[in-house]
């Protein structure tokens, strides 16, 4: 398994530690896993470098440091804390949704954070959603401009404007965190298995719900769109299309 789609750091009440998250991953049996720190959001670089340096550490490389950029970041001109680290970045993330007047398609910021993309070869990860400002369909201009760059639609959603996007452009994948089983299958269903995925949210679901048993619910989604694909489909999605996409042996 490769997991696109994970975080640690400070969300909320919730902290979800190296340890927490190398452990977990672990047990998942997962081979590698993409990973942002939550603790962005509170503008501490030095946090969020020690967070990511650790679950490197802790993980024997299988964590895959993934670069939010955020606009207060951009603001006090620290991008380059981060792409001066020693750290190997996989992915750039944004979230529209957090900051809905900032992240503006076609302005000077997302072609600035495109330019990095390109510069470091690695992909863009969009954060999408119901909310007006971050649904799939908004980026169709930047991501029409940008045909060599590669973007995430984190979530994809809402499901049909994600699906026009992946149909239209080449470049276009999602994942499936916060995506039920037969939101996936729908995927599946227009023919877009080799653009999707795998990828989880974890363990941000626990902080929607502290009482769940996350081995459970992570277990029983694999095993479930195992039972409901055939074999080459479910190897694309759990694994052979995030390993193609970042390149990993």
């Amino acid at each position: 398994m490769i997991d696109v789609h994970t975080h640690i750091g400070q969300f909320y009440e919730l902290n979800v530690s190296a340890k927490m998250i190398s452990e977990f991953m672990q047990k998942m049996q997962v081979d590698y896993y993409l990973t942002s720190s939550t603790s962005i959001t509170e503008g501490n670089y030095d946090k969020v470098l020690h967070e990511l340096h650790e679950v490197v550490s802790l993980s024997d490389g299988k964590a895959l440091p993934v670069l939010w950029i955020t606009p207060q970041m951009l603001r006090d001109d620290k991008e380059y804390v981060f792409l001066n680290s020693e750290l190997k970045w996989y992915c750039i993330k944004i979230h529209p949704q957090l900051d809905p007047n900032f992240w503006q398609v076609e302005n000077e910021v997302m072609n600035y954070v495109i330019s990095i993309a390109q510069d470091l070869k690695i992909p863009i990860c969009i954060h999408t959603g119901e909310k007006n400002n971050c649904e799939s369909l908004k980026f169709l201009n930047i991501i029409n401009n940008h045909p060599t760059q590669y973007f995430i639609l984190a979530h994809g959603r809402p499901t049909n404007e994600a699906i026009t996007m992946m149909k239209k452009f080449k470049n276009t994948f999602v994942d499936t965190a916060f995506m039920s089983v037969d939101t996936i299958l729908s995927f599946v269903n227009e023919e877009l298995t080799d653009k999707i995925l795998w990828g989880s949210d974890s363990c941000i679901i626990k902080h929607y719900y502290p009482r769940i048993n996350i081995s459970n619910i992570y277990f029983n989604k694999v095993e479930t769109l195992k039972r409901l694909t055939d074999t080459e489909t479910f190897n694309k999605i759990s694994h052979q299309n995030a390993k193609n996409l970042f390149k990993l042996s």
